[in-house]
């Protein structure tokens, strides 16, 4: 009876251990469950942007959309369909761009949002809208003929978004310098630039270490 006793005894604090070890494996998994969900929340919170650019018409255009708001674009009603407000159809984003702006104007309004590139983390523009809706000119420029048949070349974003990349290079490259931290000073900036043109993916640039 004693050495069964012992051994029930034995099994028991073998098997409370278990139960001690298995409690501690999943308040591990739970702590690393939330720290996951916080890192999510943290990069839809702030990495990811969706932001709205009402180009201003071409000649004969009309707008599809009524006057923008601040965070919200609705699609104009047909003729005929004036009465059917239950028909609207409204989109939120987070900042919406009017038609006053051109793709410098969108490129200063974006500055803000590029933390990830001053940061010297990964980042990605994606254009996307609907054919003719001027994704092409906003991104990668275009050449405007004024009143005076003057011909102006307004940068598109991604040339923008070069010059401010090599700006903030040089300041950074010129703080090391004057730290004298050369040898801590260690960089290496990928760049590629390519359209989606129904299934073909053109590459208008790859440059950079691996380029």
């Amino acid at each position: 009876l004693q050495r069964n006793t012992l051994v029930l005894s034995t099994s028991l604090s073998e098997r409370s251990r278990e139960l001690r070890l298995c409690n501690a494996s999943l308040g591990t998994a739970i702590q690393a469950q939330r720290l996951l969900h916080h890192r999510l929340q943290a990069v839809y919170a702030v990495s990811f942007h969706s932001l709205a650019y009402l180009r201003p018409p071409q000649d004969g255009e009309e707008s599809a959309f009524r006057e923008p708001q601040p965070r919200q674009l609705t699609m104009m009603l047909r003729a005929g369909f004036e009465g059917k407000r239950e028909m609207l159809e409204s989109y939120e984003f987070e900042k919406v761009f009017g038609p006053e702006l051109d793709a410098v104007g969108v490129f200063q309004e974006l500055t803000p949002f590029l933390t990830r590139v001053i940061n010297w983390q990964n980042a990605c523009i994606v254009f996307h809208g609907g054919r003719n809706s001027g994704k092409r000119a906003v991104a990668l420029g275009a050449d405007f003929v004024d009143e005076g048949g003057r011909t102006e070349v307004v940068p598109g974003v991604m040339q923008q978004a070069l010059h401010f990349m090599a700006h903030v290079y040089q300041e950074e490259l010129m703080r090391v310098l004057k730290a004298k931290q050369q040898e801590l000073f260690d960089l290496s900036l990928f760049i590629e630039l390519s359209e989606v043109v129904g299934d073909t993916v053109v590459h208008h640039m790859q440059a950079g270490a691996d380029g």
